[in-house]
């Protein structure tokens, strides 16, 4: 992953703010600038990728009743 980030790093001249490894998941923490990410997530390295942030709320409300 060092290396991963690193190479990211040359390519586009900016480095990560910060890294988190979830060792026994296998997969890790970005936060960087957005230049940074998507040339990260453009590596053959890298399979899947997610916000962890998401523009809004994922929970699809029901149609024709009102809150609980």
């Amino acid at each position: 992953m060092q290396r991963l980030l690193r190479r990211v790093e040359t390519r586009v001249g900016v480095s990560p703010h910060d890294c988190n490894v979830f060792r026994n998941l296998g997969a890790f923490l970005v936060v960087a600038p957005r230049r940074f990410v998507r040339e990260l997530m453009a590596q053959d390295e890298i399979a899947t990728a997610t916000a962890n942030r998401q523009p809004r709320s994922m929970v699809i409300p029901p149609r024709g009743r009102r809150p609980a």
